[in-house]
């Protein structure tokens, strides 16, 4: 009797994660979809120099070596990244492989999965974005699975919406179109070769900075965001780049927690592989 208990304890646990596990999926997959779709099939507007003529001449200088003349003005981006990330304060590295799609000022959906060596040892995603049960309204949702049976961590609550928020608001840096005057920014000049801009989405607003090479492209970036309850600052520096589509874009990044300070800890080491833009 008890081997038939603990047999029915254990079907029902599996099918449990089993059906969670296929929701979270479902979900994903209608995410990624939606921010992905094209949002016309009308012809793209196209880039000029012409764009920028409101804009302070060094942010206009970045946005033509970021942005080739005549790239379609894209509104999304989707990302293949590879590289390692540090989960625990000062722990150890794990090496990741990982994707992302990030539509402007609408949401973004990151999927990874983490190694220790050759081993598998969780998967994952965080994401923002339209409520697809209500698409007037937008919500944050992110869960980790261990060997992909266990899950380790969910999150949706306001304090999070906030924390993605400022993540999308940072990842337009990937999305130079975005940048453009076209729908509300705020743009200044800091210093010879620093410039910021401010985005505001679902009533947070977050000022990311850059500083510029003498290419007039990004060096490092950073922002002060929301951390464990208080703002810290975050960014990193850049040291690579690549061209996708018309777009010229940092593709090596040290990121992490602290950035500018004595307590400077890097969190992510990433290389991005590929970019593909939606119009």
């Amino acid at each position: 009797m008890a081997a038939l208990l603990i047999t029915l304890l254990v079907v029902v646990i599996v099918g449990g994660l089993s059906l969670l596990r296929l929701r979270d999926r479902r979900f994903v997959t209608a995410l990624r979809h939606t921010l992905s779709t094209p949002r016309s099939e009308e012809p793209a507007l196209r880039f000029s120099a012409a764009m920028t003529k409101s804009l302070p001449p060094l942010v206009g200088r970045y946005l033509q070596s970021a942005i080739a003349a005549h790239a379609p003005i894209a509104s999304g981006v989707a990302l293949v990244l590879e590289g390692a990330l540090r989960p625990q304060h000062k722990g150890d590295w794990i090496s990741f492989k990982g994707r992302e799609v990030v539509r402007s000022r609408t949401g973004f959906i990151w999927q990874m999965r983490g190694f220790k060596g050759t081993l598998p040892l969780f998967s994952g995603y965080e994401a923002f974005g339209p409520d697809l049960r209500a698409p007037q309204r937008c919500r944050e949702q992110s869960r980790f699975w261990f060997f992909d049976l266990i899950p380790m961590d969910r999150a949706a609550s306001q304090g999070d919406a906030t924390v993605a928020i400022e993540r999308l608001i940072l990842s337009h840096l990937w999305l130079p179109s975005t940048l453009l005057p076209i729908d509300p920014i705020e743009w200044r000049v800091k210093s010879d070769h620093a410039i910021a801009y401010t985005l505001t989405i679902e009533g947070v607003s977050l000022e990311v900075s850059l500083t510029l090479d003498d290419q007039h492209r990004p060096i490092a970036i950073q922002a002060d965001r929301h951390h464990n309850g208080t703002i810290v600052s975050y960014g990193g520096h850049f040291s690579a780049y690549g061209g996708f589509d018309g777009y010229h874009i940092p593709t090596e990044m040290t990121l992490g927690w602290g950035f500018g300070t004595a307590d400077f800890t890097p969190t992510l080491k990433a290389r991005i592989l590929s970019a593909r833009y939606i119009q």
